[in-house]
């Protein structure tokens, strides 16, 4: 089974700057029992929920250099991000994605999915809009909706005949699906679905 080795969120804000914050470590995680327990039980959650996504198999090798149809039709591609001149609009998604390289989520900052820092994202006009699992050698990246999958406080979910009342504080709702697939070496971008990646930037 796959291992993620680090995890984390990438936030557009109305620039279209990409900023990546790592939610791998708690800030308050030190070396105690408690700390290392909680540490393997949060590396536990991600590895399963890595197996959920139903697409992760998909074989990127066998995807077609980017061109411009490949936007219009919704077809997967491949984009080497390190190449001279990458097309003017992935300019910005390559100095987001590549800027640290293979410490694009160890170096990140640390936040937590808690009222504190969503707000905090909130106030700077930032939206989580995918996230970033680091497995063997590549960054999985799957879309977030901000508007679904960011649960801020919801209360008041009925089922059934009876009416049940759920408290859900705050948190992300894991994706089903890969949106692409960064190679931490070579910097190439596979994009799995098309649409879900125009709506990531």
């Amino acid at each position: 089974m796959a291992k993620v080795k680090n995890w984390g969120v990438a936030t557009i804000n109305k620039s279209n700057e990409i900023k990546i914050y790592s939610l791998s470590k708690p800030k308050d995680l030190d070396k105690s029992a408690d700390s290392l327990e909680l540490e393997d039980s949060l590396e536990g959650l991600m590895d399963d929920a890595l197996e959920t996504l139903e697409n992760k198999t998909v074989n990127i090798t066998r995807f077609g250099e980017y061109d411009e149809q490949n936007l219009i039709e919704e077809s997967s591609f491949y984009l080497d991000l390190d190449s001279q001149a990458p097309p003017e609009q992935f300019a910005y998604i390559k100095k987001g994605l590549r800027v640290r390289n293979e410490n694009l989520l160890s170096e990140a900052p640390q936040i937590g999915v808690d009222q504190e820092s969503l707000t905090r994202l909130d106030n700077k006009d930032e939206k989580i809009k995918f996230l970033i699992l680091e497995v063997w050698n590549q960054f999985f990246l799957a879309y977030i909706n901000p508007y679904s999958q960011i649960i801020k406080h919801k209360v008041g979910i009925s089922v059934g005949k009876y009416p049940t009342k759920l408290a859900i504080d705050y948190g992300i709702v894991f994706p089903n699906y890969l949106s692409a697939v960064l190679d931490i070496e070579t910097g190439r971008l596979s994009v799995i679905s098309v649409i879900d990646f125009e709506r990531m930037f």
